[in-house]
Order: C-alpha cells, then sequence, then structure tokens
C-alpha cells in the first residue's frame, strides 16, 4: 500500500485546475499532474448608481467600468435611474477594485473599494463639463472657458482608434475641477506610485478634464507625435503655489494618479494657471507629494464595539488633498495625513461617524476618544465655490413642549435630553464644508435646517452650492433654485411626531426673511432643491463623516 505524501494545485487557468500528487518516492515513481475542469463559476455582484454631483440627479447611460488594478474586468452602462449592476467572476477580484463613470457632458468620476465594500451600494458622482466646443482642426485652434484660454491644439492633430486624422466637426469637453470646493470632485483617490513602487498621497494646486469626440461621439486623442499645451486655473494660497510642478494624470485601471510631465506657473491679467504640454487628454492634475505624519485612532459602535475594516477618511482643510485607511482586527486604525495640517476626518461602514477637526505638526498623534459609529446620525453638509465667502448652516428647532434651540455659529452645540446636536464643521473662508450633526430627535417638535449668506455680497452662486442630507441611510443631495435668490435658503424640515415618527420634508425654496414661528433672530436664511436617492453608503465621494 502506497502513502500519498503531497497533493499540490500547480496551475489554475481561469476554470481549469491542474494537481500535482506524489508519493513518497519509494519505488522512484514519478509525481502525477491531475487536471479536470470546474463546472461552476463563482461571481461577485457590484451594485452602485451614476449621479450629478450638484443635483444628485440620476445619470442614464453613463458607461461604468470595473478595474482589478491590472485590467478592465467588466464594462456596463446605467440604466434610466442611473443604476448599474454587474457580476464580476472571483478569480478576477482583487483586494481593491476600481469603479469608474464616464458620459457626455460630465466629467469622469471614480471611487476604489476594498473587499469588504464589495457588498456596499457605490454612488459615483460626477462633475458636469464647464464648457462645450464643436470646432474645425484643420488650422490650430484655441479652446476657452469664460474667454480664458485652457487647451492649444496644433493643426490635424487628433485621431480615432484606427490612428486616423480627424479634422472636422469635432466635440470638445472641458471641465475645470476646482479641490477647493471638494477635493472628491477628483476621481479616485489622491494617491500616486512613486518609482520605488510606494504609493504616496499627493495635494492638488487644480485640475482641467478635456475629451474630444467625432460626429458620431467616437473618443479621439493626440496622434503619437503631437503635444498640446493645456492651462490649469490654479487653487490653493497663492503664497504656497509652486513655481513649476509635476502634471498627474488619472488612470482608472490602476486607480491611482501617474506623473508624467510639469506645469510652470504663468499669470495672466492677474489670474494664475499652470501652463505645460500633454501627450494624452485626460483628466490633468497640478500635484505635488507631500511629507505625512499618522493619526492613529479607534472605531466603535453606539455600544463600544470595535469595529474592523471601517474605512477612516481624510479631507485638508488647509490643503487639497485626502487620504484612506481601514481599521485592523482590533478596531484600530492609522492615517496618513499632511505634516502641520488641520483636517477632517471620519469613519464610515454603512453607518456614519460625525466629522473631527484635527489639527497636527511634525509628529504623529492619537486620538483620545474612538469614532462613534451611528446608524440613527443625521448629518447636513454644505458645500459652496469662491464667492460669497462666507455661508452659515441653521438649525431651527421648535420644541412641541415651547421650547425653542438653535444650532449656529454662535451656539455650536444644543443639549435635548440626553443628545447632543452639534455644528461639527464652521468655514468663514469660502467653499466649505459647513457640518451639522444630529444624532437623533429626542422630542416632538419642527428642526428646521436653513443657509444663510453671511457675506451678504455677492449672491449665493447655485450652480456651485449643494447641500447633502443624510438620514437613515438615505442620501439627499440638493442645490438651490436658479432664480428668486435671496440671502435666504430654506433647505429641509423633519416634523417629528408624539410617537417619535419623523418626516422628512425638502423645502428648496428661497426666502425674504425668517418667519415668526423661528428662534432666535438673525440676519435670514436660504433655501436648497432636493433629490431623493435611498443607499446604504460607504466612503463616498462627498461625504464627511462624524465622529464622537
Amino acid at each position: 500500500m502506497k502513502t500519498v505524501r503531497s497533493i499540490a494545485i500547480t496551475e489554475s487557468i481561469s476554470n481549469q485546475v491542474v494537481i500535482k500528487v506524489s508519493d513518497g518516492g519509494e519505488d522512484d515513481a514519478q509525481p502525477v499532474n491531475v487536471s479536470f475542469i470546474l463546472t461552476e463559476q463563482f461571481f461577485i455582484q457590484l451594485v452602485g448608481e451614476a449621479a450629478n454631483y450638484f443635483t444628485g440627479q440620476a445619470i442614464q447611460a453613463a458607461e461604468v467600468q470595473i478595474s482589478n488594478g491590472n485590467v478592465i474586468t467588466n464594462t456596463v452602462f446605467t440604466d434610466v435611474d442611473g443604476i448599474f449592476s454587474v457580476k464580476v467572476q472571483d478569480i478576477k477580484l482583487a483586494e481593491q477594485m476600481t469603479i469608474s463613470a464616464d458620459t457626455s457632458g460630465f466629467a469622469q468620476a471614480a471611487i476604489t473599494i476594498s473587499e469588504s465594500e464589495f457588498s456596499f451600494t457605490h454612488r459615483l458622482l460626477l462633475q458636469p463639463i464647464t464648457s462645450s466646443h464643436t470646432i474645425n482642426l484643420d488650422e490650430p485652434a484655441e479652446l476657452e472657458v469664460d474667454n480664458v484660454l485652457i487647451v492649444s491644439l496644433p493643426a490635424n492633430s487628433l485621431v480615432n482608434e484606427q490612428g486616423e486624422v480627424v479634422s472636422t466637426a469635432v466635440v470638445a469637453e472641458l471641465t475645470i475641477i476646482n479641490p477647493e470646493i471638494d477635493i472628491e470632485l477628483m476621481p479616485g483617490d489622491m494617491i500616486t506610485r512613486t518609482e520605488s513602487g510606494e504609493l504616496q498621497p499627493i495635494e492638488s494646486f487644480g485640475a482641467i478634464t478635456v475629451s474630444f469626440v467625432d460626429e458620431t461621439g467616437n473618443p479621439l486623442q493626440l496622434a503619437d507625435n503631437q503635444t498640446a499645451t493645456i492651462r490649469i486655473p490654479a487653487t490653493g494660497a497663492v503664497q504656497l503655489r509652486p513655481e513649476t510642478i509635476p502634471l498627474y494624470y488619472y488612470d482608472n485601471i490602476l486607480g491611482y494618479w501617474i506623473e508624467e510631465g510639469e506645469a510652470t506657473l504663468t499669470n495672466d491679467n492677474g489670474t494664475q494657471f499652470y501652463e505645460g504640454s500633454v501627450t494624452h487628454f485626460t483628466t490633468w492634475n497640478a500635484d505635488q507629494i507631500y511629507d505625512t505624519v499618522y493619526i492613529n485612532g479607534c472605531v466603535v459602535d453606539e455600544s463600544g464595539q470595535r469595529l474592523t475594516d471601517a474605512r477612516i477618511i481624510s479631507q485638508g482643510r488647509n490643503y487639497s488633498g485626502s487620504s484612506n485607511s481601514f481599521t485592523d482586527a482590533d478596531g484600530n486604525f492609522s492615517l496618513a495625513v499632511k505634516k502641520s495640517s488641520i483636517v477632517l476626518i471620519a469613519a464610515s461602514i454603512g453607518l456614519q461617524s460625525r466629522t473631527l477637526v484635527v489639527g497636527v505638526s511634525q509628529e504623529d498623534i492619537q486620538l483620545e476618544e474612538c469614532l462613534v459609529l451611528s446608524e440613527a446620525l443625521t448629518k447636513f453638509t454644505l458645500n459652496w465655490g469662491a464667492n460669497p465667502r462666507d455661508l452659515d448652516s441653521h438649525l431651527f428647532i421648535n420644541l412641541d413642549e415651547g421650547r425653542t434651540e438653535h444650532v449656529y455659529y454662535s451656539n455650536k452645540s444644543v443639549t435635548i435630553e440626553d443628545t447632543v446636536i452639534f455644528l461639527d464643521v464652521d468655514d468663514t473662508s469660502s467653499y466649505g464644508p459647513e457640518v451639522i450633526s444630529v444624532p437623533d430627535f429626542p422630542i416632538a417638535g419642527q428642526y428646521r435646517y436653513y443657509i444663510y449668506n453671511f457675506s451678504g455680497s455677492p449672491d449665493i452662486e447655485p450652480i456651485n452650492t449643494r447641500v447633502e442630507i443624510v438620514y437613515q441611510n438615505r442620501r439627499e443631495i440638493v442645490s438651490p433654485p436658479q432664480e428668486g435668490i435671496t440671502e435666504n435658503w430654506h433647505v429641509a424640515d423633519f416634523i417629528v411626531a408624539d410617537d417619535g415618527t419623523v418626516e422628512f420634508v425638502i423645502t428648496n425654496e428661497w426666502v425674504g426673511s425668517l418667519n415668526e414661528s423661528q428662534v432666535a433672530p438673525i440676519e435670514s436664511q436660504a433655501i436648497i432643491p432636493f433629490k431623493k436617492i435611498d443607499d446604504i453608503l460607504s466612503g463616498l465621494i462627498s461625504s464627511k463623516y462624524y465622529a464622537k
């Protein structure tokens, strides 16, 4: 009787498995390879939605690509409700997968998800393009946005996928990406891989997306022997802008930014740009790698139980960068952020935490308390453009028992029974975010959310302004009406009945002043439009989570 001493799988290609069988070798028997075909295949389903970043409106027929870091594994299109669903074969899965979406009229969006997040619903928020041009390229072309030169092209420089020059009826789409509004406008994670193979975080000083199609919608690119000049509107503090800076483009297959070329800071009638030459069109970003320190902490649920695989998110307050990390088996995390900076950090895992504002210097720090994930938390997040400089969030609370409360910049927390309602983040220097978090609604009454233009002038710009409300794992994105603009925007109400049931009402209207039922008098309020989207999210594009 012979003893089988070893069995090893030596090869597996697709559904073919090869097994090597060896005995003890005492009779000089040679190992035998046995192969067979697996008749059953296994798939993981990825589900998500593509929507307008500013309005939350679903985007139909967006092309969605799934990448495992080496190849595109799947390509699908969103349906009439902006929903996509795709089955990825298990042998094509990686520990991280990148999901990207693109379509005419919008710039590309992308997110990278971890294995623990595969079962979540994933939302890609696409920024509308800034301008569109139809051009003939039988002579050099210059493309402008708001009368400002952005792209210069040589004649006959674009080719189709077959390498044929296309010069007539070329449609160009240009998008200016301002990371100061929200770093999540950038596709993918803000990381690059260095020559040594190490992943490093990067900060942005402005970006643009440029794309071209022919008259039938087929994509065009620069020919191999051609270059074009781009000018990226510079962002960030003027005194901190480098004179020269690397250019990066986003690779949705690899899932990170790749350095290629550099740009020089130029001045055009008082406006600064980063100008450089490129060999292909995509999303180009003026970035630099920064030195990091680590924020160390932990994540728990409301009962104090440590949570594994929670995503930790950072967003720079005084730099345009972000980073991600995940909790380990003990619920601990270590998150890289820029040295000598102020950041917002939060956690998510289908639930959400409050947002912490954290300052770091030159050394790693340890948070004193764990981030707490809460399924009941309601949060309001306001983002806007450069003007007006200061918008304020106000939550007016009229309780049925006759008590009134007001959460705003001069009264940043209110306690109702055992519930503390917070203004977590107050921004006074453009862009936001401003964040109010409500752990729950403990007493019957009306909880009314407004935006007030504290600066007074100029008017709120609806095109750059949005509020995101998360309530019971439902996400609403609202931007103000285009007409009838006042200083006060009434966004939404939460009406709480005696039995604890909550009615969520999207008001989305401009108002002339606060009505007499509001509590503390202020100089005015504002209103916002909303779109309802039901999903359970983790680490999504525009969310800033909150921690206790």
